[in-house]
């Protein structure tokens, strides 16, 4: 497996965080949209990482989707999400809710940088 991306966004470090307390393997393909467009949007046309592509060549995008699989490939005993029950949607809830932080905080982040670099023109 190669995970796309880099560790300086909360979405990849997510994903490192998932792999490293589930133990899977991977290589790491460090680059972001901003820096190489096309090597990222060559991954997933969207031109977002983080990506996951898997040993068959399959590609999985968003953080979200890529820790299912990760808990996918552990199986039960070691997934970091319940596979199912009551606990399972608690679990996405909160998921759910830190993520929208995240999106919040990100695009935060990106409106400051972008109308400090206007300021400075």
């Amino acid at each position: 497996m190669i995970l796309v991306g880099r560790y300086g966004s909360p979405y990849g470090r997510r994903i490192a965080v998932t792999r490293r307390l589930t133990g899977i393997p991977y290589e790491r393909r460090t680059i972001a949209a901003w820096d190489d467009f096309d090597a990222v949007t060559s991954v997933n046309p969207v031109g977002r990482v983080p990506a996951l592509i898997l040993d068959d060549g399959e590609v999985i995008v968003e953080s979200i989707f890529i820790t299912d699989a990760l808990d996918q490939i552990t199986g039960p005993e070691r997934a970091l999400t319940p596979p199912a029950g009551p606990e399972r949607p608690r679990v996405q809830q909160l998921v759910a809710l830190a993520m929208g932080t995240l999106d919040k905080m990100a695009m935060v982040v990106y409106w400051v940088r972008n109308r400090t670099l206007k300021m400075l023109v």
